[in-house]
């Protein structure tokens, strides 16, 4: 899931290269999305806040844009490649860039290649997606569904062909309504500010769902949430999924999933989970028992990663 980041052009670089050690994408083919970057520098070149989520379902796609300190001579050259760089980590087909007046340029990824066209979208995703999973789930509140819902948010997401190094990602999403305003997400009491706050809220909603609370998880896997988290991307690494997996089966666990987000804080964390049906269905995991929560501050921004397990019988 995207979100605005404020980086420095070398710290940037850094992340680039420690992320790419992690494993590599097997995304070949990038596509420029010309169609994105005049929407992106109107947003990224003013200081008005962005709302992530707002932004997706205005554009109808998870962005992850990055804005880095402009050089004394940045040339498009320099920003194309490290927007390429960006959409690699996340095994994203699409890249974006571009250059302010003043003191930052842009660059961003995005999942598809293309922008989305309800006649072609099955096409278009075939073409790239072993499987294309189309989920509805209401704004209110509910786990997905394949049925079409109204009041409710519609995701379209694609199962890759070359699936062995990263997994499912989230490439269109739409808002199914008539008003254009977001509701605010349930059973919010109050800002939430903490992970202790994100886990209160969590639990309200799972009991509301007729669902056990989750446990904080305990250090080991807090010690492997932060495994995942060193792979800086928002797409899924089933590299280092797997080898995480692996080692909480041998401690008795049962990993069930992972969410992955850039978010200024948990407030923006829990709406970014609850707009996504397949975030929110991880954490309302009828099986879930525990979830480790890891954030990785980022300048303007944090990486969070959350792991869902249960204990094995």
């Amino acid at each position: 899931m995207g979100k605005f980041q404020k980086t420095s052009l070398l710290g940037f670089i850094i992340s680039i290269w420690t992320s790419c050690l992690c494993g590599q994408s097997a995304v070949e083919t990038l596509y420029l999305r010309n169609d994105l970057a005049p929407l992106v520098k109107q947003l990224a070149c003013t200081a008005k806040k962005i709302n992530p989520v707002k932004l997706m379902f205005h554009i109808g796609e998870p962005l992850d844009i990055r804005l880095i300190a402009k050089k004394a001579q940045s040339s498009n050259n320099e920003l194309m490649a490290l927007a390429k760089s960006l959409a690699k980590i996340n095994f994203h087909h699409g890249f974006f860039f571009g250059q302010c007046a003043f003191n930052q340029d842009f660059i961003g990824s995005v999942p598809a290649p293309f922008a989305f066209n309800q006649k072609n979208v099955r096409a278009v995703m075939d073409s790239y997606c072993r499987k294309l999973s189309i989920d509805y789930a209401r704004l209110d509140g509910g786990i997905s569904q394949k049925k079409r819902l109204d009041n409710a948010i519609a995701s379209y997401t694609c199962y890759p062909i070359s699936s062995n190094k990263h997994g499912p990602l989230l490439w269109y999403a739409k808002l199914i309504q008539k008003k254009q305003d977001l509701p605010p997400i349930p059973e919010r009491q109050g800002e939430i500010l903490n992970e202790r706050d994100f886990f209160a809220w969590i639990n309200r909603v799972r009991k509301k769902e007729g669902m056990k609370a989750l446990l904080v998880g305990e250090e080991l896997l807090q010690e492997e949430t932060r495994k995942l988290a060193s792979f800086l991307g928002v797409g899924h690494n089933r590299v280092v999924i797997n080898e995480v997996s692996h080692r909480l089966w041998l401690a008795g666990y049962q990993f069930l999933g992972e969410n992955r987000a850039l978010a200024e804080n948990f407030q923006e964390l829990a709406s970014l989970f609850w707009f996504s049906p397949r975030h929110r269905d991880l954490l309302l995991d009828q099986k879930a028992e525990t979830l480790a929560l890891y954030q990785k501050p980022l300048a303007g921004a944090s990486f969070y990663v959350a792991l869902v397990a249960k204990r094995r019988s």
